[in-house]
């Protein structure tokens, strides 16, 4: 049985939603890359600073309702051609999946934020939406804010490094 919380039972909500959300983001972060793009995706250490010399996306997803935070991710591009050439059936040199980089890794947040949902779902915390996904060229220093956050996650994803992170409350 599902139920949406109160207002007045968001306070005592919160905790356990970080729980929920926060625990294994890294390993939906695989599940998605696995289910939509046939990525092979494993845990990885995770490390401080990005690759040197890798061009990085950052992408992130709101969320709000009954929890309210953030999914954030910071790849490499290189793997966002990957993630398009597999969805458009194409290699990775080919123009076409390096035009198609942003919605590849936009549908990933959207996979990926689906994930979450039906896990605050499970936790009898429903209530809670998605809104649009965002992604942007990233820097070294957002690869270190999320690599910071002592309940990120680090993912091998055929080679690239994948940091993500659930921010409850942002």
């Amino acid at each position: 049985m599902t139920r949406t919380i109160e207002a007045g039972e968001r306070a005592t909500a919160a905790p356990c939603a970080t729980a929920v959300l926060t625990a294994g983001v890294d390993e939906l972060v695989a599940g998605s890359l696995e289910a939509f793009a046939f990525v092979l995706a494993g845990p990885a250490e995770l490390p401080a600073s990005p690759p040197a010399g890798a061009d990085l996306l950052y992408c992130g997803l709101p969320f709000a309702g009954a929890v309210s935070g953030r999914l954030e991710l910071v790849f490499p591009t290189a793997l966002a051609a990957v993630l398009a050439a597999n969805l458009l059936c194409v290699d990775p040199g080919d123009p076409a999946a390096a035009d198609g980089q942003a919605d590849a890794a936009r549908e990933l947040m959207n996979v990926t934020g689906g994930a979450l949902l039906a896990r605050l779902g499970e936790a009898e915390l429903s209530g809670t939406t998605m809104g649009l996904p965002t992604v942007r060229p990233a820097t070294p220093a957002d690869w270190r804010a999320v690599a910071a956050d002592p309940r990120a996650g680090a993912l091998d994803a055929e080679g690239h490094v994948v940091v993500a992170r659930v921010v409850v409350g942002a």
